[in-house]
């Protein structure tokens, strides 16, 4: 399950320099100026309103790139939308976290008795999803 957050807090980004700090070996006094930036356009400045927005596209970034790794590996992957995401939000607890059920991905290996695993794949052809002008 991918979740993006529903917003974004001055303390998220104290924990992201943090973390930054951790890993680069720095203080994070190094960071403030970075810091503050962040704090000033993120928190208090005009993109909180589309933070979740942003959020989202993120989470779906990490998706391509788990889709991308599966197939790499002969994992076989289902990315899914169409769930209810505020039942998710309730069984997984993410509400109290700040964040919020975007989409599913489900991961495994098919069955070898699969009747449909050899079948051609059906997609619409390019003509009728690009445009050339």
């Amino acid at each position: 399950m991918f979740a993006g957050r529903t917003d974004i807090e001055e303390k998220d980004i104290k924990g992201f320099i943090s973390r930054i700090a951790q890993v680069r070996g720095v203080g994070e006094d190094t960071l403030a100026g970075y810091r503050d930036v962040m704090v000033g356009d993120l928190v208090k400045g005009p993109r909180h309103a589309v933070a979740a927005h942003w959020s989202a596209r993120q989470a779906y970034i990490a998706l391509g790139t788990l889709l991308t790794s599966a197939a790499v590996l002969g994992v076989d992957a289902c990315p899914m939308e169409g769930f209810d995401p505020d039942a998710y939000d309730d069984i997984l607890g993410l509400k109290a976290s700040g964040f919020h059920a975007l989409c599913a991905c489900a991961l495994g290996y098919r069955a070898p008795n699969d009747a449909y695993q050899n079948l051609k794949k059906v997609r619409f052809s390019p003509e009728a999803l690009i445009q050339s002008r």
